[in-house]
């Protein structure tokens, strides 16, 4: 299957779909936020890449 055939579907999924926003309840004073880190490397480890 052709790459470009899968972005046109990836595209119009995307289009459709509702903003992140719109599908999020609303937050409530007991909601805690996680955030995680997350990195990678290119050939050796001091060269660390940030996601």
């Amino acid at each position: 299957m052709a790459r470009s055939t899968i972005a046109g579907w990836l595209k119009a999924h995307v289009q459709n779909s509702p903003d992140v926003k719109e599908t999020l309840p609303p937050a409530t004073p007991d909601d805690v936020l996680e955030l995680d880190e997350m990195w990678s490397f290119v050939r050796k480890k001091d060269q660390a890449r940030w996601l």
